[in-house]
Formats: C-alpha cells, sequence, structure tokens
C-alpha cells in the first residue's frame, strides 16, 4: 500500500516513543539533525513533524533551547474549563479544529482538558465521567461510531451537562453540534464527477454507515445521481469490511480487488473515498493493479488535509472547514452555558469543492451517448 506522508511517519514514531515514556514530561527530544539521521529524512521533513506534534499540544518548540515533551494541558485550581474527548489525539483532522476550540475558548478565559479513547468504545463514557467528576463546565465530543454512550450521554444532558458534538449528530440526543455539510460537499463531489461523464462511480465506506457524517455523504452521492437519471448499481456500493484501512488491514486490497475484477463495461470509472487517507492507499493499490489514475479511473477523497495537494496526482476532494468547526462548537458551548435552559441551534458549515487532477473525463467508452438535437 501507499506509504504515508513522511512528516505523518515520522510524527507517528516520535509520539509512539514518547507515549512510551522513552521522553518523559519536560525532557528534551534529539535535535532535529539527529532525528534527521535517524529516520532517514531531510530536517524540513522532521520540521513539519514537529509541528504536527506541537498543534496537538504534545510538545513545546523553544526557540533556541530545542523541543521539550509537555502533558496534555490540565485546568489549574480554580480555572474553569471545558472537557474535549476525541478517538485519536494523533489525527491530522484535529490539529485545525483544536485551533478553533481554542480560540473561541480563550476569548472566555476557559481552558481545555483532552482525552483520548483511543477507539475503545467503553472509554468513552469513562472519559466523559472522569472530566465531569473534575468539574468540566462542559463537553465538547467526536463520539464513537455506533453511539456507545448514547444513554449515559442523555443523563448527561438530563443532568444540566451542555454536550456539544463534534463531526456528528444524533438525531435522538438533544446535544448542539458543530459539522460540515457533508450532504452538500458529497453532492457538488458526485456532480463534478457526472458533468465530466462518469456514470459508474464506486462510493466507499467504512463498514456500516454508523454515523451521520457517511450517511449524509451517501444521501447526496444517492441524490446527484438521481438528478442524472443514472440508478445507482449495488456493485458501486463499496463496503470496507474490518474498518478503515492501516498497513494490516486487507479491506481496501479486497475492495480494490473486486472492483478491479469486474468486466470492463461495468467496472467503475470512478471512486469516492471516505477520507484522503484512503484515497491515498486506494491510489497506491490500483497504480499497483496498473490502472491509470486519472486516466482510467478518477479518484476523489474528502476533507483536503496537507498532503492532498502533494499526491500524485494532486487529489480532487472536499474541504472541511475544521478551524471554524472548533470556533462553532466552542460558541455554541459557551453559549449554552450563558442561557443553560436553552440548547444552541446547530453549526453546519459549508464544505467546498477542490478539483485537482486526479479526476478527469470519463473514457471515451464509458460516457453516455450525446443527445442529437
Amino acid at each position: 500500500m501507499a506509504a504515508a506522508p513522511q512528516y505523518r511517519i515520522v510524527a507517528d514514531a516520535l509520539l509512539a516513543r514518547i507515549r512510551a515514556r522513552e521522553w518523559p514530561v519536560g525532557a528534551a527530544l534529539p535535535p532535529e539533525v539527529t532525528l534527521a539521521r535517524d529516520y532517514a529524512v531531510g530536517r524540513s521533513t522532521v520540521r513539519e513533524a514537529m509541528r504536527s506534534l506541537e498543534s496537538l499540544g504534545l510538545v513545546d518548540r523553544r526557540r533556541g533551547a530545542g523541543t521539550f515533551v509537555r502533558p496534555i494541558a490540565e485546568p489549574g485550581p480554580g480555572r474553569r474549563f471545558v472537557g474535549l474527548v476525541v478517538a485519536h489525539l494523533d489525527d491530522l483532522r484535529l490539529a485545525e479544529t483544536l485551533a478553533g476550540l481554542e480560540e473561541g475558548l480563550r476569548a472566555r478565559d476557559f481552558s481545555l482538558a483532552v482525552r483520548a479513547t483511543h477507539d475503545v468504545a467503553a472509554a468513552e463514557a469513562h472519559a466523559v465521567e472522569s472530566l465531569r467528576g473534575q468539574g468540566a463546565a462542559g463537553i465538547l465530543l467526536e463520539p464513537a461510531p455506533g453511539w456507545p454512550s448514547r444513554d449515559y450521554l442523555r443523563r448527561c444532558l438530563a443532568d444540566g451537562l451542555p454536550v456539544v458534538l463534534l463531526d456528528r449528530y444524533d438525531p435522538e440526543l438533544p446535544a448542539a453540534y458543530a459539522v460540515a455539510d457533508n450532504l452538500q460537499g458529497a453532492l457538488a463531489l458526485t456532480r463534478h464527477l457526472l458533468a465530466a461523464g462518469h456514470r459508474r462511480i464506486a462510493f466507499m465506506f467504512p463498514r456500516a454507515f454508523a454515523t451521520t457524517t457517511m450517511a449524509d455523504r451517501w444521501q447526496g452521492y444517492v441524490q446527484a445521481l438521481a438528478e442524472a437519471g443514472v440508478e445507482p448499481d449495488p456493485r458501486m456500493r463499496v463496503r470496507l469490511d474490518g474498518g478503515l484501512p492501516d498497513p494490516l488491514d486487507g479491506a481496501l486490497r479486497a475492495a480494490v480487488d473486486r472492483l478491479m475484477a469486474l468486466p470492463l463495461d461495468v467496472r467503475p470509472t470512478a471512486i469516492m473515498c471516505p477520507n484522503d487517507e484512503v484515497a491515498s492507499w486506494v491510489l497506491s493499490l490500483l497504480k499497483q493493479c496498473g490502472v491509470r489514475v486519472p486516466q482510467e479511473c478518477s479518484l476523489t477523497g474528502f476533507d483536503d488535509l496537507p498532503y492532498a495537494a502533494r499526491m500524485d496526482p494532486p487529489l480532487t476532494t472536499v474541504q472541511q472547514p475544521l478551524r471554524s468547526i472548533g470556533r462553532a462548537a466552542a460558541d455554541r458551548l459557551l453559549a449554552w452555558l450563558r442561557v443553560p435552559d436553552v440548547t444552541p441551534a446547530p453549526a453546519v458549515l459549508p464544505a467546498r469543492l477542490v478539483v485537482r487532477a486526479s479526476t478527469t473525463r470519463a473514457p471515451a467508452a464509458a460516457r453516455p451517448p450525446v443527445a442529437k438535437a
């Protein structure tokens, strides 16, 4: 499979060593030149890795002194704070969202305490309970797929604890939320492919539609097909059994192999991936199959992470306004604290189509005939 961006590989390796306490809190990391030699990369790659760890609040970079491990910020005695519960601290999307959250909270002199569940469903309620027990004024939460904490969160809300959801929402919970407009984003992306003559467009999604994020994107995809008079083909609905891919997961390889094994007249001419990371894996797998992107198969992602523009070819994707989502979530939580009896209106922020070189016109044989006047 495709290698992740070099800086991401270095950042993940450094994060693992920090978590293993190879460098305890307060310890200095080796100099950039040493890390560049150890990981066989350039100093600019190490610098970018350090910036990503700094944006997550895991290290302090001090001019002229070096880079030092620091704990996730905890509220001081008597300081007002809110809790943030997420799946992973090394999610690239989190850095921008955190920046928006901190902007909003800092303006009202609130600090932020962060907990990660590492995709352990039972850890979500435990993390919220821990923050609540420490006196958190409210909770910002990126819920796990399947909503394992729904009943617990319902009790929290009934007890008067403000809970603002990030990235997804739950019609069964009276919580505020801040999300990208996933439906409109997928609608624009599918329309772009349809306008380029594609009619066999594969839609990949992780596991079942366990989040509103993916369900809304599916709705946008189906709506665009309906507008174009295209009947959805069950073979184009590609479930990635086993979850999102990693280097040890064969789900993506199996999915791509199944699609590429279809006869040429039914094989997809475009593939929509659930995010940019999956798209980077799919791009590598298509190349391994001898399929040229975009000449034989166009490819899209979702998120517009920093490396999307540097892929080969650069990736067509949908840009999520991550910083604005963070700021909107903070604003709603603070509004809820000011007026406890009124649940703030949700924030659904525009998602922008970014067209790059990974999409082009469908192969001539696959385009619909042009209607004669």
